[in-house]
């Protein structure tokens, strides 16, 4: 009796498991919201490894009629893999289809909707992604730190890199921080390298 018990214990857990890990991979996670839209994430294929990332699927959803719009998915990108993505001073358009990474996603603008979406596919380098919905035009934001958000008075995208030191002696990395407007263009910069210790 206590083997047939310990048996159904046993296929009861089993259920589960299967059924919560098919259910989350059909789940649709919200990333960020604003207003009555929604941006939605849905796992396609899940990472294969620590060195991988999912493939996901964005969808922006309206919260007042609840009509839901596919947005993009990602693709699994060998080239996105590097030990070092070096800053730059202008957005890099890239196919609307060829974005590797997804883990994140910000509404910067509703009407016409854009985004900033980005992930770190490499394990040290946080890729960022600007995205125009409406005209499926991508780019490639050159900044290695990720998205910190926007300057409160003129509403610039404000992006952080790491740099390496130019002092041997010294060495290790800084932060240095970009600042684009709409347009892609590097409007500012700050670099704390002479506060580095």
């Amino acid at each position: 009796m206590r083997k047939l018990l310990y048996s159904l214990l046993w296929l009861t857990i089993l259920n589960i498991g299967c059924t919560s890990s098919s259910s989350k991979a059909k789940q649709k996670e919200i990333l960020d919201s604003i207003y009555n839209i929604e941006i939605l994430s849905e796992v396609l294929d899940s990472a294969k490894d620590e060195f991988d990332v999912d493939v996901v699927r964005l969808w922006s959803r309206n919260t007042e009629t609840g009509e839901t719009t596919q947005i993009l998915q990602t693709v699994r990108d060998p080239e996105s893999r590097g030990w070092y993505f070096a800053d730059g001073k202008k957005f890099i358009p890239i196919p609307y289809d060829s974005v590797p990474v997804a883990q994140f996603a910000k509404i910067w603008r509703t009407d016409p909707l854009q985004l900033i979406v980005g992930g770190v596919p490499d394990m040290r380098n946080v890729y960022c992604y600007f995205i125009d919905v409406s005209s499926r035009k991508a780019f490639l934001v050159p900044a290695n730190g990720g998205f910190y958000g926007e300057t409160p008075e003129e509403g610039f995208m404000l992006f952080g890199s790491y740099r390496y030191v130019s002092a041997p002696e010294i060495g290790g990395r800084y932060t240095f921080f970009q600042i684009f407007n709409e347009e892609g263009e590097m409007v500012d910069s700050l670099s704390l390298e002479s506060h580095h210790r």
